[in-house]
């Protein structure tokens, strides 16, 4: 569901994959619908306060797409170290 709604609105809806969901405490198992909200409650706080302290994109990118890059490169690939 996340994908299809994110690929129809992809500067509205974050992705997530389970990964993602169990880091902001969004496990989908029981009550998908629901904690896709909660998950994107979540990152709409996580932007706000993000708002102030990154710079706009000279690539044209949302802070929402920024936020779903990190998501993907540190909690799925482990690219990003803590």
């Amino acid at each position: 569901m996340a994908k299809a709604l994110h690929l129809l609105a992809p500067r509205f809806f974050p992705l997530w994959d389970l990964l993602i969901a169990n880091v902001y405490g969004c496990r989908y198992s029981i009550k998908p619908a629901e904690k896709y909200v909660l998950f994107m409650r979540k990152t709409r706080h996580l932007a706000e306060q993000l708002i102030g302290e990154v710079p706009p994109q000279e690539t044209g990118k949302s802070l929402l797409k920024l936020i779903d890059e990190y998501n993907y490169a540190k909690y799925t690939k482990k690219w990003v170290k803590s």
